[in-house]
């Protein structure tokens, strides 16, 4: 699948494009957590029998799965226990000759079964030099390191440590190694976590979610489900759920109730749930933005996390009545379409394009996020209708996801609230 060409990638799908039965087989949607530890639990909490068919409903769900399948089997995810003090580091270059990429070299390592694995190499992804480093106070100078290509110093530093070891032993904690292994026999570091962190990964988080989804749509018929925007590499994961038909809002589009289903694999936080509103502007209805309403309205929860730590008993717990999670469209519009009358367009697309350039924004680098929210001659932005066609472009670009989903929350916090606030930097 070529949205998965650049290798650790958060990649955005595009659904409108992909054709769909709207149908799977509920032991087809069980084949991805087969081997997942909390297998049988999944099959008694929501009562399923192996051996009768049943199918779910809702829209885009067999193209979701096929990404979710091919993603997660794309490496082979494995964990082993080790000592500090049987880690070291080393700079190697990759394809690329110009940047040399930080290595673990690891020595005996063991399983949960007790086996040992001795003496083989993997290379840090995501935060996982951070994470190995950040006890020591050393992660900015390590990556100094990395960028300057200094060897020698990182030698003298895995030295010093051995002896620091040796003379003081309990400075050396176990921790738990999670790594990928591709096809070519390749390991990649992925995360460093305490023993009690529990795999509720990528695959996992699709079907506890697809399945709480048809729990909900059993108990109250006439409720419809589709699937609006998936977001996904072999650790992380956002899908945004759609409900019921979307309202219009005069002048300005469509509104629908919608839920984000985060999992991010590789933090503290494993699984999350934000309430938020699918806006479909009038004059792009191939276009789709998603904002962050913070009210909460009676028992509609804006924002729920799910620890790596709790048990799958509270995971279970977190996960029913997800359907209550849905803000209503109608009280959206009751709620904001007043704040619309009374703002300048142009005004809220400067609030946007000044956090854009601001001097410490993440968005340094996205050119033509830079070039949208500019003033310009060609598009003016005199009404919010035009406005929210440019959020739908903004949405359209291609960008690391993480950035994406800070690009929405201040998006959502200007046009909602017409200030900015703080970021989830989960």
């Amino acid at each position: 699948m070529e949205e998965f060409n650049k290798p650790f990638h958060q990649s955005t799908i595009n659904l409108r494009g992909k054709k769909s039965t709207d149908v799977i087989d509920v032991t087809k949607l069980l084949t991805l957590v087969e081997n997942h530890e909390n297998f049988n639990d999944l099959i008694k909490e929501f009562k399923i029998e192996i051996d009768r068919k049943s199918y779910i409903n809702i829209s885009k769900i067999d193209v979701a799965f096929r990404y979710v399948e091919f993603i997660t089997k794309k490496y082979q995810y494995l964990k082993y226990n080790n000592s500090d003090k049987n880690i070291s580091t080393f700079l190697k270059s990759d394809d690329d000759k110009l940047k040399s990429g930080i290595y673990f070299k690891i020595e005996n390592a063991w399983d949960e079964d007790g086996s040992i694995i001795n003496d083989f190499e993997a290379k840090a992804e995501y935060d996982s030099v951070n994470m190995f480093y950040k006890s020591r106070e050393l992660t900015k100078y390590i990556n100094f390191l990395k960028a300057k290509n200094k060897q020698t110093l990182l030698d003298d530093i895995n030295d010093s440590w051995d002896r620091e070891f040796e003379r003081d032993p309990k400075l050396s904690k176990n921790r738990k190694f999670r790594f990928l292994k591709d096809k070519d026999g390749k390991f990649y570091l992925r995360s460093i976590t305490s023993g009690l962190y529990k795999e509720y990964g990528v695959a996992f988080a699709f079907v506890i979610s697809i399945l709480n989804l048809d729990r909900a749509m059993k108990k109250s018929k006439g409720l419809n489900f589709d699937i609006t925007s998936l977001s996904l590499n072999e650790s992380k994961f956002e899908m945004i759920i759609t409900a019921g038909n979307p309202v219009k809002m005069d002048g300005l589009g469509f509104v629908s109730a919608s839920l984000s289903i985060r999992n991010n694999d590789l933090g503290n936080q494993s699984l999350s749930f934000t309430n938020t509103i699918k806006f479909t502007p009038i004059q792009k209805s191939e276009i789709d933005i998603y904002l962050y309403p913070k009210r909460k309205v009676k028992d509609v929860t804006e924002n729920k996390k799910v620890s790596h730590t709790l048990k799958i008993e509270t995971v279970f717990d977190e996960f029913r009545g997800i359907d209550d999670n849905f803000y209503s469209p109608e009280a959206f519009i009751r709620d904001y379409e007043g704040f619309y009358k009374a703002k300048s367009a142009d005004e809220l697309r400067q609030k946007i394009n000044e956090k854009i350039e601001a001097n410490n924004s993440p968005f340094k680098e996205v050119r033509q996020l830079k070039d949208l929210f500019k003033r310009s001659t060609n598009v003016k932005v005199d009404n919010i209708a035009t406005l929210l066609v440019l959020c739908g472009k903004a949405e359209l670009l291609d960008m690391d996801y993480d950035l994406k989903f800070k690009l929405r929350y201040i998006i959502s916090d200007i046009l909602l609230y017409g200030k900015t606030g703080a970021i989830d930097n989960e």
